[in-house]
C-alpha cells in the first residue's frame, strides 16, 4: 500500500510543490536536498499546512530541515493581517514538534523563536525527535535559549553537532553558562556525540576551573573549535581542558582570528606562558595524548599547543612571522616532535602579519628541516597553497618552494603548488567569451586583466631556471603538480603536471614554451 499522501490531502502536496518551484526559479541549485525556508510567510504556510493535517504522511517529507534566519527576522513596520512574534514563535515550534522524523536540523535563530514562548508551555510541549542525528544551531544573542532548547529535546542521540556562539556576547545577561561543556551536557549529547563544530568562541566563555569534574564526551573524534577573538579576548592554556572533555579525538582543526598581536600586553598571560601551561598540561595527563590522525591550525597555535604531528595530514592554515623569529630553528622540530605525517599542507595568505618574508623564513627552515633529517622525516606528499597580493615576489617565492624537491630524498611521492594571486583591480569576472558584451563597462569587464597576465608570464619565466629540478622529480616518479591563477581568470593554468609513480611526463606545457594553457 503507497505511503503517498491520498487526494485528502491536496493543500499538501500543491504547497510542496509550489514551494519546490519557486525555490528553484529564485534561488541557484543548492546541495541541501531538504525542506527549506528562508522567507517567513513560507515557512508559516508550511506550518499551518502540517499542523492542520493531522492524517497527512510526514515521511514523504525529506528527513532534513533549514530555518533561515530570514524566518524569524521581522520588518520594521508591521503590515495588517502579520502574526505577531509569539504567535510565529508558537507556530514554528509546532511545526518542529510535528516533523517527529528529521534526522537533520538547522536553525539559523533559534533564539527569535524560544524567547518567545514561556518556559512553562515550553515545558509542557517538548521536541521528541528520536531520529535527530544532525543539529546545527546559531546562537543570535543569548546561551540560555540553547541551553532551552537542548533541555527540551527528548529521545535525540546527536551525532554531530555545529554550535555558533554570538558574536559581541553579553554574558553578564545571561542566566546559563557560556561553558562549552556546560552547553553539551544533555541526555541528548553526551553518550552519542562524535563530531563538534563551534565557532565564534572566545577562551573567556571557558570554566577551565572544572578540573577533573569535566564530563567526559568519549566518542567524539572530530573537533573543530574556531575561535573569534577581539583586543581583549587574548589567547590561554587550552590543552588541559580539552584533553579533559574530549579524551578520544583524532581529527583536530583549531581556527583563530582577530587576536591580539602576540608582543601585544592585552595578551595576558603572556604568550610564552600560555605555551608552557599547554606543555604542562600534556605533562600532567598521564601520557594520555591524542592519536591525531588529522591536525589543522595556525602556526602559531600549533607551537603554543605543542602536540606534535598527527599521523596522517598536517594542514597549516595560517603562517606569521613572530612565531619563526620567536621558535627559530627549533619551531619545526616542535611542531613535528619526531612524527612524520603521511601529508602536509601549507596555505598561506600574504597579510601585514604574514609577508612574504614569514613564507619565505617558512620554506627555508622545512628545507633545513630535511636537509637534516632522515628522509623517514619528508612527507609522503606536500601541497602549497599560496595567495599572494605582491607580484614582485613571485620568483623568490617559487625559488624556496622548489628548492624544497631537492631536499626531499626518497620519501616524497606528490608535490603540489598552486599559487593564486589577488589583482589590485578586484573588477568583475568576465563573462563567457562566447557572449557579447551589452555595455561598454561589460566589454571593459571582458577585457584581459594586464596585471593578471603579467603575474601569469612572471610564473611562466620563474619556471624556466627549474627545469633541471622539474626533470629530476621526474626521475624520481615524483607526481608533480604546478598551477597558477588570479583573482579574475576564468581558470587555472596548469604550467606542469607529471604523474607519480615513474610514469613519466604525462603532461608538461607552459614549462619553458607555452604561456597560454587552459585559456
Amino acid at each position: 500500500m503507497s505511503n503517498r499522501p491520498t487526494v485528502a490531502d491536496p493543500i499538501n502536496l500543491a504547497f510542496h510543490r509550489a514551494a519546490q518551484e519557486d525555490d528553484a526559479r529564485r534561488r541557484p541549485p543548492s546541495p541541501f536536498d531538504g525542506l527549506m525556508f528562508r522567507d517567513e510567510r513560507e515557512a508559516l504556510a508550511f506550518a499551518d499546512s502540517i499542523i492542520r493535517s493531522p492524517n497527512i504522511n510526514l515521511y514523504d517529507y525529506p528527513p532534513k530541515l533549514l530555518l533561515g534566519y530570514e524566518t524569524t527576522a521581522r520588518p520594521d513596520v508591521l503590515v495588517p493581517g502579520d502574526v505577531t512574534l509569539r504567535e510565529r514563535a508558537e507556530k514554528l515550534w509546532s511545526m518542529l514538534r510535528c516533523l517527529v522524523h528529521l534526522r537533520s536540523l538547522n536553525i539559523e535563530d533559534g533564539d527569535a523563536i524560544l524567547q518567545e514562548i514561556p518556559a512553562a508551555q515550553l515545558d509542557a510541549a517538548p521536541l521528541d525527535l528520536p531520529y535527530l542525528t544532525y543539529l546545527t544551531y546559531r546562537m543570535s544573542y543569548s546561551v540560555d535559549y540553547w541551553h532551552a532548547l537542548l533541555s527540551h529535546l527528548r529521545s535525540a542521540h546527536l551525532i554531530e553537532l555545529m554550535l555558533r556562539y554570538p558574536l559581541d556576547y553579553e554574558r553578564d545577561s545571561d542566566q546559563c553558562s557560556s561553558d562549552l561543556v556546560s552547553a553539551l551536557s544533555y541526555p541528548s549529547i553526551v553518550p552519542s556525540l562524535e563530531s563538534l563544530h563551534v565557532e565564534n568562541l572566545q577562551y573567556e566563555y571557558l570554566d577551565f576551573s572544572r578540573g577533573a569534574a569535566v564530563p567526559k564526551f568519549v566518542n567524539v573524534v572530530e573537533l573543530a573549535l574556531h575561535f573569534a577573538l577581539n583586543d581583549s579576548s587574548p589567547r590561554l592554556p587550552i590543552i588541559g581542558y580539552l584533553l579533559a572533555a574530549f579524551p578520544n579525538v583524532t581529527d583536530l582543526d583549531i581556527n583563530t582570528t582577530s587576536a591580539p598581536f602576540p608582543t601585544d600586553p592585552l595578551q595576558n598571560p603572556p604568550i610564552s606562558e600560555v605555551r608552557r601551561e599547554n606543555l604542562r598540561a600534556l605533562q600532567a595527563s598521564g601520557g594520555h595524548r591524542w592519536r591525531l590522525k588529522y591536525l589543522t591550525a595556525g602556526l602559531l597555535d600549533l607551537f603554543l599547543f605543542g602536540l606534535g604531528s598527527p599521523s596522517k595530514e598536517l594542514s597549516i592554515s595560517e603562517l606569521d612571522m613572530y612565531t619563526i623569529q620567536a621558535a627559530g630553528n627549533q619551531l619545526l622540530e616542535n611542531i613535528f616532535g619526531g612524527v612524520t605525517p603521511r601529508g602536509l599542507l601549507v596555505n598561506y595568505l600574504e597579510s601585514q602579519l604574514s609577508p612574504s618574508d614569514a613564507l619565505i623564513g617558512f620554506l627555508d627552515l622545512l628545507r633545513a628541516y630535511w636537509a637534516s633529517s632522515p628522509a623517514t622525516r619528508v612527507p609522503e606528499e606536500l601541497r602549497l597553497d599560496l595567495r599572494m597580493v605582491q607580484r614582485r615576489w613571485v620568483a623568490s617565492l617559487l625559488h624556496y618552494a622548489l628548492i624544497l624537491i631537492n631536499v626531499s630524498g626518497t620519501n616524497l611521492h606528490s608535490y603540489t603548488l598552486d599559487v593564486h594571486f589577488r589583482c589590485k583591480r578586484l573588477h568583475r569576472l568576465p563573462p563567457p567569451r562566447t557572449s557579447t558584451p551589452d555595455s561598454e563597462e561589460e566589454a571593459a569587464s571582458a577585457m584581459l586583466c594586464v596585471e593578471g597576465e603579467r603575474f601569469f608570464y612572471d610564473v611562466g619565466e620563474a619556471l624556466k631556471s627549474y627545469a633541471g629540478v622539474l626533470e629530476g622529480a621526474r626521475s624520481r616518479g615524483i607526481g608533480l603538480f604546478i598551477n597558477g591563477s588570479t583573482w579574475c581568470s576564468h581558470s587555472t593554468r596548469r604550467y606542469v603536471a607529471m604523474a607519480g609513480g615513474g610514469t613519466g611526463i604525462d603532461r608538461v606545457q607552459g614549462l619553458v614554451q607555452q604561456m597560454n594553457i587552459n585559456r
